[in-house]
């Protein structure tokens, strides 16, 4: 009946141009890929979902190609440090794949995207990119799992990425 296709670009990001039902171009990748590590091994997350489309699917009754009839364009506010969603719209349509026609010659204005709250991840000038190591990567992984670090020297809350190898690891069952 319905087929809902979460796109990651390859479909086109222009809203002005209603996207067709099989895709077109390869996807886009994240400017801030990163990975998971849960149960083992690594996710690595490349992609990030652009727009959510809603075709109908009556092939007996609407013919052979499936029409859109719903979109949701999610805007990013992009970067290589953290990407965060900044906006979502919904854009409806109509059987033959184009935003409704207008009422009386006049077509009413769209209303603006809702604006998501949080605060700014552009970087200053002072952050720098820095890669994980493996052994903060590790214990994140381990602290998901249900584990406790402990810090076999007693030093307190200061914790450098240079004593990860000097961390004992505890589980309460």
């Amino acid at each position: 009946l319905f087929t809902l296709v979460f796109d990651y670009g390859e479909r086109g990001v222009d809203p002005q141009v209603p996207p067709a039902f099989t895709a077109q171009n390869s996807w886009l990748a994240r400017q801030d890929p990163f990975s998971l590590y849960n149960y083992g091994f690594e996710i690595r997350l490349h992609r990030l979902c652009r727009p959510v489309l809603m075709f109908h699917h009556f092939p007996d009754e609407l013919g052979e190609a499936d029409p859109l009839v719903s979109r949701l364009l999610l805007v990013y506010d992009e970067n290589p440090i953290l990407t965060q969603r900044c906006a979502a719209r919904t854009l409806a349509y109509e059987g033959d794949g184009y935003r409704r026609a207008p009422v009386n010659n006049m077509m009413p204005p769209p209303p603006p995207p809702p604006m998501m709250g949080g605060n700014s991840s552009r970087p200053k000038s002072k952050w720098a990119i820095v890669e994980e190591s493996k052994q903060i990567q590790a214990l994140r992984y381990y602290s998901a799992q249900g584990y406790s670090v402990i810090n076999k020297y007693l030093r307190g809350d200061d914790y450098p990425e240079t004593q990860a190898k000097e961390t004992l690891l505890s589980r309460d069952y």
